[in-house]
């Protein structure tokens, strides 16, 4: 039985996850989840703080308003005006929809950032597993995160 050095499990879904493994110790555990998070479904992503301060002093948002924009219209919605769907979206950027193709391409640069913070951290990978709804079945964003990681 073979063991790997360096194990990344990445966790495509409406939230991202990294678990790692070095030499067999649980070491990195990272998440998009809760308070940091990359750009997903109709969520924020990461967010300078300043534009918050912005939306209340500016143009007079609340509380309730900026929820509603930071957790319900933004993300791959927020860039794409049309979804917050994958799969929705790789269908509309493969019918020429350049809103949809720009989002996916956020997301997959957010997913690549978060996986060399993580690869910085491990000193290595041997296998990257692909899990979770977008992780098993989006081929596209497989591809696109995995574009260049040839030589690790």
């Amino acid at each position: 039985m073979k063991y790997h050095k360096h194990l990344l499990t990445a966790f495509a879904a409406a939230t991202l996850a990294f678990s790692g493994v070095a030499t067999g110790n649980p070491i990195l555990r990272v998440s998009s989840a809760g308070y940091v998070v990359q750009v997903a479904d109709n969520g924020a992503g990461d967010l300078d703080p300043g534009v918050l301060l912005h939306l209340m002093q500016a143009r007079h948002y609340d509380a309730a308003m900026i929820a509603e924009l930071v957790d319900h219209q933004s993300g791959l919605l927020g860039v794409s005006g049309l979804s917050g769907d994958v799969r929705d979206l790789e269908q509309a950027s493969s019918r020429g929809n350049d809103r949809a193709k720009l989002a996916l391409d956020v997301f997959i640069a957010g997913i690549r950032q978060y996986l060399g913070a993580c690869l910085v951290e491990l000193g290595g990978l041997d296998v990257l597993a692909f899990t979770g709804g977008i992780g098993e079945n989006s081929w596209l964003i497989r591809a696109g995160v995995c574009e260049g990681l040839e030589g690790l």
